[in-house]
């Protein structure tokens, strides 16, 4: 965003007020809010929660309009700390302890992954970051290699849903913190379907800005660390677009070797977990 002004719920909040002719004490009287943490609202010293947004947005007719700013508030507020989920999984990784049901775990990675698609996006990473600090915990306990390299796959998974419900919410660099950190976790799980598909997230990042080559570029390292996988045929899907949008030659090929390796993977072809990354 660099220094581009962005209106926030304060300036919605006064405007939709001030176009009622109401006063703060008005505001506060039919919405059941002190005036001075009205007041702190419009101001930004305050950010609001959901149900003073919707209160407000009821009282004022804003049409969704006070909802919708005050979750772009969040999000940018979230978008500050990209750090968050990295140090959650700077500390898994640092770790080597635990203790838990894994299947238990993992069960739960793989439901929350198929939420992609259809659950409020801060509420889906919200709940992504608690698993995240649960498998922190689970790795401070005393436990042998093979289940250390269980949970930091679990976490690995969490940190590329999080990585893209960071991205669909417009919050760039704490999806790149995420993705980054997630990879980190896969090659250090030595699992390459997750780093590849950190690899992916990339090449999706920079197709959807308009950065073709580097989208290229991302997919190609990809392909070359988790061959013949669901994610392989993923990021030669992206490679096409990619040079499909750059007017280059040789995509039925590229296809054609897509659908090679798909047809050889075993059924079903993708895991819940991969689902939402496609």
């Amino acid at each position: 965003m660099g220094d581009t002004y962005r209106v926030t719920f304060g300036d919605r909040l006064r405007e939709y007020r001030q176009h009622r002719g109401w006063s703060l004490a008005d505001l506060s009287k039919a919405t059941h809010y002190h005036r001075s943490y009205l007041s702190n609202l419009e101001n930004g010293r305050k950010l609001p929660n959901e149900d003073l947004a919707r209160v407000c947005d009821e009282v004022l007719r804003a049409k969704g309009e006070l909802l919708a700013a005050a979750r772009g508030d969040t999000v940018l507020k979230l978008d500050q700390t990209p750090w968050q989920t990295a140090e959650l999984i700077q500390r898994m990784q640092a770790s080597d302890t635990t203790a838990g049901t894994l299947e238990s775990l993992h069960s739960t990675v793989e439901e929350l992954c198929c939420q992609y698609n259809h659950r409020d996006a801060l509420e889906l990473r919200q709940e992504a970051h608690s698993w995240l600090q649960h498998v922190a915990g689970l790795l401070r306990r005393p436990v042998g290699l093979k289940a250390h390299a269980d949970l930091l796959v679990a976490g690995g998974w969490l940190a590329l849903l999080a990585g893209c419900v960071e991205y669909d919410l417009g919050m760039r660099t704490a999806a790149e913190s995420t993705r980054t950190a997630a990879m980190q976790l896969g090659l250090e799980a030595g699992h390459p379907e997750i780093a590849g598909w950190g690899h992916e997230m990339t090449a999706w990042f920079a197709l959807t800005q308009g950065r073709f080559r580097q989208a290229i570029d991302a997919a190609q390292r990809g392909q070359a660390v988790a061959q013949r996988s669901s994610v392989h045929v993923q990021l030669i899907a992206q490679e096409a677009k990619a040079k499909a949008r750059l007017g280059e030659a040789g995509l039925h090929t590229l296809l054609e070797s897509g659908k090679e390796i798909l047809e050889h993977l075993p059924y079903p072809r993708a895991s819940a977990k991969s689902r939402f990354m496609t």
